[in-house]
């Protein structure tokens, strides 16, 4: 029986995907990053990491950010 062997994961494309994604709809939409974080109910920091792709979002916070940018979770990834 053939072994299998799973390539390693980049998760630098992602981050760097979201991050550029949600800096887009957040400006787009004129929100600041403290008017995101009230409409979201992520932090500030967190917020700021994430566009910065310094930080790798749980699904529940991806979630609370769609929420607070009006787009459903799938909108995040440009679908």
């Amino acid at each position: 029986m053939q072994e299998f062997t799973r390539p390693p994961v980049d998760d630098t494309g992602i981050n760097e995907r979201i991050a550029r994604r949600v800096r887009d709809l957040r400006t787009l939409r004129g929100y600041t990053l403290d008017a995101l974080a009230a409409r979201s109910g992520v932090s500030r920091s967190m917020i700021s990491l994430i566009e910065r792709a310094s930080a790798s979002p749980t699904a529940v916070v991806l979630d609370k950010l769609a929420a607070g940018l009006g787009v459903s979770l799938a909108g995040l990834f440009g679908g």
